[in-house]
């Protein structure tokens, strides 16, 4: 008898398993980088306004003069130095805090307007009105710090919180403000009576 055809051990037919590459068509998948839209998050910024109470910075003298022993540009630093750092501390400060810090404003603008009268006789009379008017409303201005302050205190648990912490912080740089307003007036007065030193020069 002839012996069996070999071809019937063939495995090859296995080789089918190859159509298995149309799995690629999920590349389709692709479209999900259409939610690159979510950038229109960015709008959030809005919230920047709130930094409007910073400008307090900008109370700096505007006249260059000798500094050494001056008691109202003393007084005026040392006021928006006070002011800032109720600004700092505003949202680490208990609402009870509020009281010590205001105290410190008052106590710094007591001494200032002392420092001013102390002078005021010496210095120009045209300039003297404007000065005694600043005077009274850095005053005004003390008052509605502490009218403020006392609205921040009631409204610590209510949703009114945040906005009269800003309202005591405005009435806080406008105080400032007018500190360094006041600053102003004097070094214009001694300047018109020959009062006003030069700031030394810097070897």
């Amino acid at each position: 008898p002839s012996p069996p055809d070999k071809p019937l051990h063939l495995t090859g037919p296995k080789a089918q398993a190859a159509p298995t590459a149309q799995a690629a068509p999920t590349a389709q998948a692709a479209p999900t980088t259409q939610a690159a839209p979510t950038t229109q998050a960015a709008p959030t910024t809005q919230a920047g306004p709130t930094a409007q109470v910073v400008p307090t910075a900008q109370a700096r003298p505007t006249a260059e003069l000798d500094r050494s022993d001056d008691k109202v540009y003393q007084a005026v630093m040392e006021l928006v130095q006070v002011v800032v750092q109720l600004k700092n501390d505003v949202n680490t400060l208990q609402p009870e805090e509020y009281i010590t810090v205001i105290k410190s404003v008052g106590l710094t603008l007591r001494s200032l307007i002392r420092s001013v009268d102390d002078i005021l006789p010496t210095l120009h009379k045209s300039i003297r009105t404007e000065i005694e008017g600043t005077q009274k409303l850095l005053n005004n201005d003390m008052s509605e710090l502490i009218s403020k302050m006392r609205l921040a205190q009631q409204n610590a648990v209510t949703s009114l919180k945040e906005e009269c912490k800003k309202q005591m912080l405005t009435a806080a740089h406008n105080l400032a403000m007018d500190g360094k307003n006041l600053l102003d007036a004097v070094d214009q007065a001694r300047v018109r009576a020959n009062l006003a030193k030069p700031k030394p020069e810097t070897p």
